[in-house]
């Protein structure tokens, strides 16, 4: 009975932040500025011990919020680290397909309308090369129409940049 009040209480002060940092606050100053303002008396026995408590009480939330947000921050930046490192990664068959979608005149193919039967690839190889790059953030399926894959921008720059490196390489 008693666990379930704590935690009803813990929920409700975990929405309003503000009035916690605003209790904190009031807590700090009956507790300290009296012994730093010789014209203000300090607080009577009992609320001594009442302003410590919320002091304390408050102050255990703030650090948990301020951790829990350090914690969500980083844990975003290495998510964004990993992501852009797995995306600078493209196959030679990855590189092929974007330098031949950079080539197109609208940067899109419909991937039904290959020629299955004479190339090297079946249809289920292609479409996993498709998700892998759109996975990547280099193309896009059209959400109306699955089979029509796009170039993204940053699939535009790095189709931009295979192209480059395969004219200076001579291919």
């Amino acid at each position: 009975m008693a666990a379930e009040w704590v935690t009803e209480l813990i929920r409700q002060v975990d929405k309003s932040k503000a009035s916690a940092c605003a209790v904190f606050v009031a807590a700090a100053c009956v507790l300290y500025v009296p012994s730093r303002v010789a014209s203000i008396h300090p607080a009577p026995p009992p609320w001594d011990t009442v302003a410590f408590a919320a002091l304390c009480f408050t102050g255990f939330l703030i650090a948990y919020w301020i951790s829990r947000g350090v914690f969500h921050v980083l844990t975003n930046t290495i998510r964004f680290i990993f992501s852009f490192l797995y995306s600078c990664r493209v196959s030679e068959n990855e590189g092929n397909f974007l330098r031949m979608l950079g080539e197109l005149k609208d940067h899109s193919v419909n991937v039904d309308d290959f020629a299955y039967g004479s190339s090297n690839f079946s249809r289920l190889e292609i479409g996993e090369m498709v998700d892998g790059l759109a996975s990547k953030g280099l193309v896009e399926r059209n959400p109306m129409y699955p089979p029509l894959v796009s170039l993204t921008d940053t699939g535009k720059k790095r189709a931009l940049s295979i192209t480059r490196k395969a004219k200076a390489s001579g291919h």
